[in-house]
């Protein structure tokens, strides 16, 4: 009887989806308490926003703006996510065009 294995996750072998990694780190980004814990939440954000827009800024946008309200006084994680939505906002060069 695996008694570890069937209460557990560590045996789960199944890779996350980006869609729920991002909605992982949404999650964190609006219940954390710890500033640590919700500044590491928006970097991994931040991270995936370049190639996930959309799915970043469905999940986060609301959490991310109240971090911007109620968190002000850590520079490092507001910096983040300003970042964030810098990074959700840019578009994209159309094909054919260069990056200025």
């Amino acid at each position: 009887m695996n008694f570890f294995g069937r209460y557990s996750s560590i045996g789960d072998s199944r890779q996350q989806t980006p869609g729920e990694t991002i909605q992982r780190l949404a999650d964190r980004v609006a219940t954390s308490t710890l500033l640590e814990d919700k500044r590491a939440a928006v970097l991994g954000l931040k991270g995936l926003s370049r190639e996930y827009k959309q799915e970043v800024g469905d999940a986060s946008l609301a959490a991310l703006l109240t971090v911007l309200k109620e968190d002000s006084e850590d520079q490092n994680l507001l910096k983040a996510v300003l970042e964030t939505l810098s990074n959700l906002c840019a578009q994209e060069p159309a094909q054919g065009e260069s990056k200025a």
